[in-house]
């Protein structure tokens, strides 16, 4: 065979190729029909999640008790499984708040939406979780706190540990004003389920002045000052010792008058 030849025969396979590549790119599946959590239609904020190969691809919080998308021809959005990764027969499972589903699909070139009772047996603890802006520094220390549960939570609460008295916003800020190691306790919930998150530790405050961050105000801390007076360390908004709004040869004093433990 020429060369010719053999360079459009490899043209061609390489056309198929991606031909093939292109056609096999899943489509999204659309579901919608009932779903129950222990003989009972699901309340309002039950958390229904698509998974398969270990990736989530999808997920639906209900509105209305016992149902979830729409049938065909509604106004309402079916709920969309949409999972890059899966291929022609590969097994979609379901979760009802992290509980798995009786049932399953076997994926296929989707046409219409697909009618598909969802069914769990036994209550899980919703999933519930937090975030925080940062979570070390020096007094006083402002946390930001942003909730992420897993489910459509309408309450909250936080306990941030230090005494003070608890919030009941869904992504308060929080001021520490003393060092210390604290323990943050959230708890989010409908009127239907509640779920905790507690993360033991999470904050830690040093005192002020202590930009080492070893517990205590020593004559490190002054040579950090004198570091950053000079230029060789980066400013810290936190080296205002005196609160005068700069930082200058005075917060250096300040922090020598501290570390003389008087």
């Amino acid at each position: 065979m020429n060369a010719p030849a053999t360079c459009t025969i490899l043209l061609l396979a390489a056309l198929l190729l991606i031909a093939g590549s292109v056609s096999s790119n899943p489509m999204p599946v659309m579901f919608y029909g009932n779903v129950m959590l222990d003989g009972k239609p699901a309340p309002a904020g039950t958390v229904i999640t698509a998974r398969t190969h270990a990736e989530d691809c999808g997920s639906w919080i209900v509105d209305q008790p016992g149902t979830y998308g729409q049938a065909p021809g509604s106004n309402v959005t079916s709920f969309v499984v949409d999972c890059p990764s899966i291929r022609q027969n590969d097994r979609i499972h379901f979760f009802l708040n992290g509980i798995p589903a009786t049932e399953t699909f076997d994926y296929r070139q989707p046409g219409s939406p697909v009618n598909l009772l969802l069914t769990a047996d036994g209550q899980a603890l919703p999933e519930v979780n937090f975030t925080v802006s940062g979570t070390e520094g020096t007094a006083p220390f402002v946390a930001g706190f942003t909730d992420t549960s897993g489910f459509a939570a309408t309450s909250f609460s936080w306990d941030f540990g230090d005494g003070s008295s608890p919030s009941f916003a869904r992504n308060p800020i929080h001021t520490y004003t003393r060092p210390g190691v604290y323990d943050v306790h959230h708890i989010a919930a409908t009127s239907s389920m509640l779920g905790t998150a507690d993360r033991p530790g999470i904050i830690t405050v040093y005192p002020r002045g202590d930009f080492n961050h070893d517990w205590k105000i020593d004559a490190d801390d002054v040579a950090y000052l004198g570091k950053m007076e000079r230029g060789e360390v980066a400013p810290d908004p936190n080296a205002d010792l005196n609160h005068d709004g700069v930082f200058n040869e005075s917060d250096i004093a300040t922090l020598l008058y501290f570390s003389t433990g008087k």
